[in-house]
């Protein structure tokens, strides 16, 4: 039988900011409160688990080797059936797309994914500061044009989230704060230092104001 915990080490890894152990922990919760009864299927709970188990933020594959760890991880002790719905779950969250707004487990498993966006402003900030930490290998212009680039993305799609409660939940905040980032980028100093404590507590980071600022400007 597979153990979760197996799991553990790679979301430890030192790279990880945004996509590690809280993550998967906020996306149950989320999922929680997305599914009906707030049951969470089988196919969802491995999915959760592996669909960051590989990242490399200089790789565009990761999605294609974190459902090829679930398949070697549990081909022994699951059937088909789950594995094949797991796959696809993880397989969507490259592009958070789905052929149409449908209330399905597809639908909310992408919609726990991305509740991130659609919490206060602080929060969407400091999950942005993480994310910024995990692609430091991309200067400043390189950054602020792939952010801007999935902020307008978002913005443009009829809907950002799927399912009817997720929309109900998070989309109305989720386009205010994507709103204000691509209007404010280069005005949030004083926001981005407000909540820059909470993550130097977690990851027991010593930087200068002038060097968290400099991550973005």
């Amino acid at each position: 039988m597979f153990k979760f915990a197996s799991l553990v080490p790679r979301y430890q890894e030192p790279h990880r900011y945004y996509h590690n152990l809280t993550h998967i922990e906020q996306m149950l919760i989320d999922l929680h409160q997305l599914n009906p009864r707030g049951t969470i299927t089988l196919a969802q709970h491995l999915a959760v688990w592996f669909h960051d188990a590989v990242y490399d933020p200089t790789r565009n594959d990761n999605e294609e080797r974190s459902a090829a760890v679930l398949y070697e991880s549990v081909k022994e002790c699951m059937n088909d059936t789950v594995i094949g719905t797991a796959n696809a779950l993880i397989l969507n969250t490259r592009l958070h797309t789905l052929d149409l707004v449908v209330d399905s487990e597809h639908a909310r498993f992408l919609d726990a994914d991305l509740a991130g966006l659609g919490k206060s402003f602080d929060h969407y900030l400091t999950n942005t500061i993480k994310i910024r930490l995990e692609y430091h290998h991309l200067d400043n212009k390189e950054f602020k044009d792939s952010r801007l680039n999935f902020i307008e993305m978002m913005l443009k799609k009829r809907s950002i989230y799927y399912s009817v409660i997720g929309q109900y939940l998070y989309e109305a905040q989720a386009r205010a704060n994507l709103e204000q980032e691509l209007k404010e980028y280069n005005k949030l100093q004083d926001r981005i230092l407000a909540v820059y404590p909470v993550i130097a507590r977690e990851f027991n980071l010593d930087l200068s104001q002038d060097q968290v600022l400099s991550l973005f400007y």
